[in-house]
């Protein structure tokens, strides 16, 4: 997965692309517990990092699956394939215990 520098209030947290299509993108911000949509023009290259803070809209982790681990959000209607975004993101919540 791509990393990507996500600016928040001035600060920066590290961030990993779950996908990327041709109108929006969506970013893991493990720290911070959500996820981020965007397009990509919005990512812009500094110093030889990558890096994005304007965003369309943000869903907590928490918030995205229900109890059953159903997905619980639109955050991913845009997606050709939200089965993939879905199956990333559980399998980053089995490995880091989010």
């Amino acid at each position: 997965m791509e990393e990507v520098v996500f600016v928040k209030n001035g600060e920066e947290f590290s961030g990993e692309v779950l996908g990327v299509e041709k109108e929006y993108f969506w970013l893991l911000v493990i720290s911070l517990r959500e996820v981020y949509l965007g397009h990509p023009s919005r990512v812009f290259e500094r110093s030889g990092r990558k890096y994005f803070e304007i965003f369309d809209r943000c869903q907590s982790i928490d918030n995205i699956f229900d109890k059953h681990g159903r997905v619980a959000t639109d955050l991913f209607f845009y997606s050709r394939d939200p089965e993939e975004l879905t199956r990333m993101l559980k399998m980053y919540r089995l490995v880091n215990i989010l």
